[in-house]
């Protein structure tokens, strides 16, 4: 009975994992959308912090981090696509996502997404170019 209750809370672990940060922000609704998070640079993503900030009352500061490795294939214009995922987002809220990169690259790896984003229909967020000129991009996809 022991060794049941054992496999059962380690398994209810780990798929809370990975099943929470798939969840992201919010449930379905009007003011949830899917927002796209990739990585096309040359480098490798090892994390992404993801952060909502607290606004008015209206939002609750909230902390994900994706922590599975993002694979880059591009790296400069019409390069090829990497690895990406997707989470949900209150499109009243604004958030903060932290590219996490191995050791040696830099640039610009912080991206903010706005509600007044979100009302222009941006909703996907990409890492590009080289390691040493990193950029973040928020776009419409």
């Amino acid at each position: 009975m022991r060794r049941a209750s054992l496999f059962i809370a380690a398994t209810l672990v780990a798929v809370s994992g990975p099943a929470s940060a798939q969840m992201g922000f919010c449930e379905y609704g009007k003011t949830c959308t899917k927002v796209k998070v990739a990585n096309d640079s040359s480098g490798l993503v090892k994390a992404v912090n993801i952060t909502q900030k607290t606004t008015d009352g209206a939002c609750d500061y909230k902390k994900i981090k994706h922590g599975d490795n993002l694979s880059g294939l591009g790296g400069g214009p019409g390069g090829l696509k990497g690895e990406s995922f997707t989470i949900r987002m209150k499109t009243t809220c604004e958030y903060k996502i932290k590219y996490k990169t191995t050791k040696g690259c830099t640039g610009d790896k912080v991206a903010h997404i706005t509600p007044e984003k979100f009302t222009a229909g941006k909703n996907a967020v990409s890492l590009s170019e080289a390691c040493g000129t990193l950029k973040t991009h928020v776009f419409k996809k």
